[in-house]
């Protein structure tokens, strides 16, 4: 393996198995991008669905930043946050914003009715997080996106702790589309997150 590559990801064991006609031992490894370490990274083209069943696409959200949040509703510090996330979207309404639960619609249905949370929710996201987005660190996890789709910011825990980086960085983006007028920039495509395989 690339040492590069080797030195951007977390290399974790996946499972054993024998190898035919040897009787020697192999291995199968997952290859999951650290928060940190997807910076500079592009978002995967994905198309989701959230809790009132309109469709949502990845590549729609390129020309403007994004905030993209990773949750579920037994989180402590997802809830922690949450209202923190809501002040966000408020001060800020020309970014898009999406978040990512491994719950079912009936469960965040459910949680919203004592919980305000004014993300758009996709549900039973579990598949789309670990396959798509290879985000497999915790919750929660917020990542920023600059308007190619480019990650410009990755965080595992609470966000409210980094709030005054926060706001530098939307606060930098709501400048530049005063005197730049919203320009849509080409997306550069890579291959995030690496797929699995053996080693």
């Amino acid at each position: 393996m690339d040492d590069f590559i080797r030195s951007h990801i977390k290399i974790q064991k996946d499972s054993e198995f024998v190898i035919e006609g040897t009787g020697q031992t192999g291995y199968s490894y997952e290859l999951n991008l650290e928060p940190e370490n997807i910076v500079g990274t592009y978002l995967p083209n994905v198309v989701m669905e959230d809790i009132s069943g309109k469709s949502m696409d990845t590549r729609s959200f390129l020309g403007k930043k994004s905030v993209i949040n990773k949750w579920f509703i037994k989180c402590v510090p997802c809830i922690k946050e949450m209202p923190f996330l809501n002040h966000i979207m408020r001060k800020y309404p020309n970014f898009n914003y999406l978040s990512i639960s491994p719950d079912a619609v009936n469960e965040i249905n459910d949680f919203l009715t004592t919980h305000k949370f004014s993300f758009p929710i996709v549900p039973d996201g579990k598949k789309i997080l670990k396959d798509d987005f290879s985000l497999v660190w915790g919750y929660p996890i917020t990542i920023i996106t600059d308007e190619s789709n480019k990650v410009i910011y990755a965080r595992h825990g609470d966000i409210q702790i980094d709030s005054n980086n926060i706001y530098t960085i939307l606060e930098q983006w709501e400048h530049w589309l005063v005197y730049n007028h919203l320009k849509l920039l080409p997306q550069i495509q890579i291959n995030w997150p690496p797929k699995s395989g053996s080693l």
